[in-house]
C-alpha cells in the first residue's frame, strides 16, 4: 500500500514519516521498498531506547535527509531517565537537522503545564549550549584562520597587514 501512496504523496508535496518501535534499518527497508523521497522517518527517541536500539548509532546512521521529525520523550521529565538527551541533541545537531522535534511527555506531578514547560525549558537549554559551543568553535576557527592568512601573507607576499590598535577610553 505504501508502494502505492507514496508517488501521489510526494506528486502532492506530503511528507509520509513512519513512526514506530522497530530499528532504524528496518525502516531503511520500507523506505526503500516505497521507492519514494516521501516516505523519511519520524525518529522517535524513546520508541527506540524503550525497544532496546542504540539510538546514538541509529541517529548518524539514518542521517539528516531520512529524518523527517523528532519525538524527544523519556520516562518521566526529561533528563531524568535514561536516555543521555545532550549526547542525542549533540548528534541531531551534528548532522544539522532541521525540522520540528515534537515533545511526548508524561506529567509526573499532574500538572501538565508546569511539566511541559519544565521539560521545554531543558531541551531549549540544551539547544542554547549546543549552539553556543558551535557558535564558538566557528569563531575560532574563523580566527585561526585569519591568523593563518596573515601569517602566509607576511612570509610569501612581504605584506603587512597593521591592526590598529584599540582607542583608549575617553577621561
Amino acid at each position: 500500500a505504501l508502494r502505492e501512496l507514496a508517488p501521489e504523496a510526494q506528486k502532492a508535496g506530503v511528507i509520509l514519516a513512519l513512526e514506530n518501535t522497530i530499528s532504524a534499518e528496518d525502516n531503511v527497508r520500507i523506505m526503500e521498498r516505497s521507492r519514494s523521497k516521501a516516505v523519511l522517518v519520524y525518529y522517535d527517541v524513546g520508541n527506540s531506547t524503550n525497544a532496546g536500539f542504540d539510538i546514538l548509532k541509529e541517529i548518524p546512521w539514518l542521517g539528516r535527509q531520512r529524518i523527517a521529525q523528532i519525538h524527544l520523550k523519556d520516562k518521566g521529565y526529561m533528563g531524568e531517565g535514561k536516555i543521555d538527551f545532550p549526547a542525542v541533541m549533540r548528534a541531531f545537531a551534528a548532522l544539522d537537522v532541521r525540522g520540528f522535534a515534537n515533545l511526548e511527555t508524561s506529567s509526573p506531578s499532574g500538572s501538565v503545564e508546569a511539566d511541559m514547560r519544565r521539560n521545554l525549558k531543558f531541551i531549549r537549554d540544551l539547544i542554547a549550549q549546543e549552539f553556543r559551543k558551535k557558535a564558538t568553535a566557528i569563531f575560532e576557527q574563523n580566527v585561526t584562520l585569519l591568523e593563518l592568512g596573515h601569517r602566509w601573507a607576511e612570509e610569501h607576499l612581504d605584506f603587512r597587514i597593521e591592526v590598529p590598535a584599540v582607542p583608549s577610553e575617553r577621561p
